[in-house]
């Protein structure tokens, strides 16, 4: 039992910190199984020069590879063609504003397959104001590249939004509540995260005792719905009522894992 235990609990801090965990996560892509991508045989033989390379791999390890999106689908172009100028047609570097990955066009391209986080980002005061200036911040200013990368911690964060807020001398007068907010409601998010996945694990072990958890797991789905809207709407930088709904969604989870604490493990003082 103490194993168990332990291991319940590394699974809380583990996903307390991992904000893109599975759990509680948005839409998903969708693409499915695609017939073979040429720009996948090419550019995985394609060792220099270095960042091209390294794109590939980047790419390589992304939730876009696990879920069968190719270059294709971003960048544009032709996946099948039999030569790289048919296959590069249309196809533009990222500081091109034709590109449908400059900046001024990710929302559209990244929003095909995200609409709810496309729907916050586009009401947001960022986009309005700074969008037609090709200003940011972009998908890929917390993403970076093929989104394998997501903003996790309050360092992060506040690095980040400090570029513009919190410097000294720069376009926008320094800002430290709006750095507070910010990184308070990303703590607030991975803190409900984190307890979902605490919560899922939890289920899984009363499962493998044969418990009834139909309640539960309705329970959990609910909070994690919650979570999910929350961190939609995180994409209009509207810090409090993201706040309020991720902080809704740890009392939810917390009411779930705790009930099944007591289910899975009676005997166990909390």
């Amino acid at each position: 039992m103490g194993g168990r235990i332990l291991i319940l609990i590394l699974g809380f801090w583990i996903g307390g910190a991992l904000l893109g965990a599975r759990s509680g996560e948005g839409s998903s892509l969708g693409i499915g199984p695609q017939p073979p991508n040429q720009c996948v045989n090419c550019h995985q033989g394609i060792t220099t020069p270095l960042e091209l390379s390294q794109r590939y791999y980047d790419w390589h390890l992304s939730v876009h590879k696990e879920r069968d999106v190719a270059c294709d689908v971003c960048h544009g172009g032709d996946s099948q063609a039999r030569t790289a100028q048919e296959a590069h047609r249309g196809v533009f570097p990222p500081s091109n504003e034709r590109s449908r990955v400059h900046g001024k066009n990710q929302a559209e391209t990244c929003g095909a397959c995200h609409p709810e986080v496309r729907a916050a980002y586009v009401a947001s005061a960022h986009h309005v104001k700074l969008s037609s200036a090709g200003l940011g911040p972009f998908c890929s200013t917390c993403h970076l590249n093929m989104a394998n990368s997501t903003v996790r911690s309050a360092a992060d964060i506040g690095a980040l939004c400090s570029r513009c807020h919190g410097a000294e001398g720069g376009l926008l007068p320094p800002s430290p509540q709006l750095l507070k907010s910010a990184q308070e409601t990303l703590l607030s998010l991975s803190r409900a995260n984190g307890v979902l996945i605490w919560a899922s694990r939890l289920i899984e072990a009363a499962q493998e005792k044969r418990l009834d958890v139909a309640g539960d797991v309705q329970d959990l789905e609910a909070a994690r719905r919650l979570l999910a809207e929350a961190k939609w709407e995180w994409h209009a930088f509207r810090f409090e009522p993201v706040r309020a709904k991720a902080d809704r969604a740890f009392e939810q989870g917390t009411t779930v894992k705790d009930r099944l604490m007591r289910k899975v493990y009676p005997g166990l003082r909390q």
